[in-house]
């Protein structure tokens, strides 16, 4: 029993000391609360709602660092195939993200209010949770 305990602790130590639970380039960030595969298609769609909204602000006073990259395929299964022999075709590519991983930074220098006004306009389009993160 307390081994279990033990090896949780440690795992929640060492997950805080990792530079990928906080921001590095911008002041503002994009943290998510689930563990689950991102797809390339989210993070298109979430970078042009941003820059879609901060151009109407400001011209290039903004910058949008991705801090994960899709480098995993998911495979799939060709249909009417058996279990087994081998591994179908490359049906997708997708990154794997973590609990508490800021996986978005942006470097703005507009208030706090506006640019979390801006990212929860962009965030409805993702389908798992995250959260607004600023220094």
């Amino acid at each position: 029993m307390w081994k279990k305990m033990h090896k949780v602790s440690i795992f929640t130590h060492s997950m805080y000391l990792n530079k990928n639970y906080f921001l590095i380039k911008g002041n503002y960030g994009i943290k998510s609360l689930v563990t689950r595969f991102i797809t390339y298609q989210y993070l298109e769609r979430l970078r042009r709602n941003i820059s879609k909204q901060f151009k109407r602000l400001e011209k290039k006073r903004f910058k949008i660092y991705f801090r994960i990259f899709i480098w995993q395929f998911y495979t799939q299964k060709p249909i009417l195939s058996r279990m087994g022999k081998g591994v179908g075709p490359i049906n997708k590519w997708v990154a794997f993200l973590k609990l508490g991983y800021i996986f978005l930074e942006i470097l703005s220098l507009k208030s706090k209010y506006i640019v979390k006004g801006i990212v929860s306009k962009a965030i409805k389009y993702i389908p798992f949770k995250v959260q607004f993160l600023s220094i």
